[in-house]
């Protein structure tokens, strides 16, 4: 045995006791449970695995802030809050796994390489022949001056290739190119662009070649070009795969096959030849010469990429010159090699390179395996919240009582939504709990836009009656529409609605349906736009497009909104019809929620006193007073008047008893939470009328509650303390915005009886320190109308009405009123006069404008300091 091959099998049996050592420490799917040569305590390997799991994770997390700023991702809302979309959250938990397992498979496997690169001289190869890299330079840039014509014909061939890219790609932006497709004709635009740039780079050193002395055979050489470069092509993919040290040293070595088929005119067998002839004992330096000059075409890259002037500059002095110095490289080898010199003869199995060579393999096929898994079987799944049940939720249920809250299209977004729940502290939604809460398949679930299309269908049936035809599938301009209303006379098939539901919303997808059916002079288009995955930037909507005009195929009124309870869709084919948007988009668990109180023969959300609000106007608004307010900020007294309407369903406080809250919007901003339990404090003067009495004060210093009879079926409450300390701090007040008293009938009920708010910031707020000691909040009187006909009054006179009927909505509903003025106020503006008022919080702006007006004007219920609210410009 020669040393050459001892070598070589030495390299081998080192391969192997690695494998062997490292393979018991390897974490599925990589490895599996082999024996622990050494023990079974963790030891170096196990920090060895770890050590390259973390650096694979830290290289995936670049590579993936990499692409978010690349990609212009980082710019979405959302993005620097942390509110990502699942699916982004999936994306990146996914590539930092598959970046640790990249970690450990090329840390398990590079070790193998060392071995068959240092024993079996797998990066040298034989001879001895050296290539003095200052003299290939130095030929290059001699070259390059002395003919600068032809550098620039070869840098414009060079720039034609990224250029034409470009050109497809965008092509295919619009057209919708399939990405084989598009490789094709980028590898077909590739092929006469190296076969010209080739014969240019000779003819520059002055190299007669083949595609000069023999034009006839340009067909034959184009074919042998193509298969040459997509061998080595292959060969380096493949060879990088194999953990990039064989990508390297296959490069190096067939790198000038290409090349010498154009100067040669030879075959692919003979060109794969000859350039493993050429680079025998020159690999080292090769690789060393490649290394730094991919380095500098990164550079160049990178500076073009951002626009760098300098970058520009530097790529069209130097752009060619990597293929001009392989050209160079090519002509000081070709010319140390003598004609004479046989054809290399195939060495022997190296059986280092197989053991490297067929490690690697198994460790990519592994990986291959981990996220082929992933990939090909993402598990689409619904998330089943089960139904509360006291403080807890009821896991033994059936799963048909389950509600399906989110839909997934991989198992792993379930997962996440599941855990950030917990993370966000989210126990429950809508009657539902996400203590069990599980992932199950989807083919166990309902489709949500079968439900969505079923829930659309019966809200317009209930709304139109007789006055509209509803037919689903309806074909309109060869577009199928999931509803369409038609005219109410029979044979008369004219379209006055159409309504898709999808849970594609991109712009290309709704700009074609809307196009074809403003043609088509549908005159009103809803699309109901789900997101069934429930995140947080992409919630469920309704868009609307009205007024079409069929020459230019575009509606000219388009609009949306997602769930608001004060937002109403007036169909313009049905003059008096509203239906509010909440009843066709259904809220979390709604439906569920339903089912299941059907179930329990209770209807949903029903109180014990379902019906009874404080209305405001025709009667003293309702009034809480705290008094004896200390230096600490807290009151021993207080009184809360009012008149509410009569109760819908039976109320009997002595029967059920009588809960009351006063506080804040938030989490310990309470004020007074107490119940007052029936029993012999309650007594019942007449059918209409409930005293409750306790001089002691027990319940929370409540001494005395009269109900009795009003004028118009209503109640006039009085609820009085005089026993209690009650926090009572104008300035804690005013941080809260509001303060909300709510009443409740017993311990089985949770819905509130009757709610009513103030308003406490400062400045606009409804609660006052009128005497030293007091507190006073008081809510809005009645509405006033607006009767100025001169459109600049009129526009003022509108705002100040807006921002009073707010007011009044704030003080029955907690929260300000979004959408058209029109619909707050329950009465049509004089047209053309336009306005919309948006709640947010604690605050609200109201827009309008009038045509005939010289302003426009706007009301800001938070002004800067010193400001007015009202704007006008």
């Amino acid at each position: 045995m020669s040393i050459r091959s001892a070598t070589r099998w030495t390299a081998a049996a080192l391969s192997v006791a690695w494998i062997v050592t490292i393979l018991p420490a390897l974490p599925p799917p990589l490895g599996a449970q082999f024996p622990r040569l050494f023990g079974q305590l963790p030891d170096w390997r196990d920090r060895f695995v770890s050590g390259a799991a973390l650096a694979g994770q830290i290289l995936a997390g670049v590579c993936w802030s990499v692409g978010m700023l690349v990609s212009g991702a980082y710019r979405r809302p959302g993005f620097w809050s942390g509110a990502l979309p699942l699916s982004t959250q999936v994306w990146a938990s996914d590539t930092l796994e598959w970046g640790r397992m990249l970690g450990i498979v090329v840390a398990a496997a590079i070790p193998t390489w060392i071995f068959w690169l240092l024993l079996s001289g797998g990066a040298q190869g034989g001879g001895s022949r050296r290539l003095r890299v200052r003299k290939v330079v130095g030929a290059t840039l001699e070259r390059a001056r002395a003919n600068p014509g032809r550098y620039l014909i070869l840098l414009a061939v060079l720039s034609l290739a990224p250029v034409a890219t470009r050109l497809i790609d965008a092509l295919a932006g619009r057209t919708g190119l399939s990405v084989l497709l598009i490789v094709l004709m980028e590898a077909t635009l590739a092929i006469p662009t190296g076969m010209l740039s080739y014969s240019i780079g000779l003819s520059m050193f002055d190299v007669r070649h083949a595609a000069e002395t023999d034009p006839s055979g340009r067909s034959r050489r184009v074919k042998r070009f193509a298969l040459t470069s997509a061998i080595v092509g292959v060969g380096g993919f493949v060879g990088t795969l194999l953990l990039i040290v064989p990508g390297i040293v296959w490069m190096t070595t067939m790198g000038f096959a290409p090349l010498v088929v154009i100067a040669e005119d030879c075959g692919t067998r003979r060109a794969l030849a000859r350039s493993a002839e050429l680079t025998s004992g020159v690999r080292k330096v090769l690789v060393a010469l490649w290394t730094g000059m991919g380095a500098l075409t990164g550079l160049l890259v990178a500076a073009g990429s951002r626009g760098s002037l300098l970058g520009w500059a530097t790529a069209v002095a130097l752009g060619p010159c990597a293929l001009l110095v392989q050209v160079a490289c090519y002509r000081e080898l070709a010319a140390r090699a003598t004609d004479a010199t046989p054809p290399p003869v195939a060495p022997a199995t190296d059986p280092a390179l197989v053991v490297a060579s067929g490690w690697s393999l198994v460790l990519l096929c592994a990986f291959a395996i981990g996220v082929g898994r992933d990939l090909l079987h993402p598990g689409p799944s619904a998330l089943m919240l089960p139904p509360a049940r006291g403080s807890g939720t009821d896991t033994s249920a059936p799963l048909s009582e389950w509600c399906p809250y989110s839909f997934h299209a991989r198992a792993k977004e379930c997962q996440l939504a599941i855990g950030n729940a917990f993370r966000s502290h989210v126990s429950s939604t809508n009657g539902f709990g996400y203590t069990g809460a599980q992932c199950v398949p989807l083919a166990e679930a309902v489709a949500p836009r079968e439900a969505a299309l079923t829930r659309a269908a019966d809200v317009l049936e209930r709304a139109l009656g007789r006055r509209g035809r509803l037919v689903r599938q309806r074909t309109i301009a060869g577009l199928t529409v999931d509803l369409a209303v038609l005219a109410p006379a029979a044979g008369d098939d004219s379209v006055l609605l159409a309504l898709d539901v999808g849970e594609d919303s991109s712009d290309r997808v709704v700009n074609t349906r809307t196009r074809r059916l403003a043609t088509a002079g549908v005159p009103e288009y809803w699309r109901i736009e789900l997101h069934p995955s429930r995140d947080v930037l992409s919630i469920d909507s309704v868009r609307t497009w009205q007024q079409p005009d069929a020459a230019s195929g575009q509606y000219f009124l388009v609009s949306g909104s997602s769930r608001n309870p004060d937002t109403s869709l007036k169909p313009v084919s049905f003059p008096g019809v509203a239906i509010p948007i909440d009843d066709l988009l259904a809220a979390p668990c709604g439906e569920a929620r339903a089912k299941r109180a059907t179930h329990e023969d209770r209807p949903v959300g029903a109180a014990l006193c379902s019906g009874l609000s404080f209305p405001l106007g025709g009667a003293p608004g309702p009034t809480i007073v705290f008094s004896d307010v200390g230096r600490d900020g807290v009151a021993t007294r207080l009184l809360f008047t009012g008149v509410s309407t009569r109760p819908s369903t039976p109320f009997d406080p002595t029967v059920n008893g009588l809960a009351i809250q006063i506080g804040g919007p938030f989490f310990g901003e309470t004020v007074l939470e107490t119940l007052l339990p029936a029993g012999a404090s309650w007594s019942r003067p007449d059918e209409s009328s409930w005293t409750y009495r306790d001089p002691e004060g027990r319940s929370s210093g409540i001494t005395e509650v009269a109900v009795h009879s009003a004028e118009a079926e209503r109640l006039a409450w009085e609820i009085r303390g005089e026993r209690g300390r009650y926090r009572a701090s104008l300035d804690e007040m005013r941080q809260w915005g509001s303060l909300a008293v709510r009443l409740r009938a017993g311990t089985g009920s949770t819905e509130p009886c009757g709610s009513v708010f103030f308003r406490t910031a400062a400045e606009v707020g409804t609660c006052h320190g009128e005497l030293p000691g007091t507190v006073r909040c008081v809510a809005p009187d009645r509405l006033y109308a607006c009767s100025s006909r001169d459109p600049d009054a009129r526009l003022r006179c509108t705002l100040q009405e807006v921002a009073h009927a707010e007011d009044v909505f704030f003080a029955t509903h907690g929260r300000f009123f979004s959408g058209k003025c029109e619909d707050l106020l329950e009465t049509a503006l004089p047209p053309p006069l336009m306005c919309t008022v948006m709640g947010a919080g604690s605050v609200f702006t109201a827009v309008a404008n009038d045509p005939r007006a010289t302003m426009g004007c706007k009301w800001d219920s938070a002004p800067k300091a010193g400001a007015p609210p009202m704007t006008c410009s």
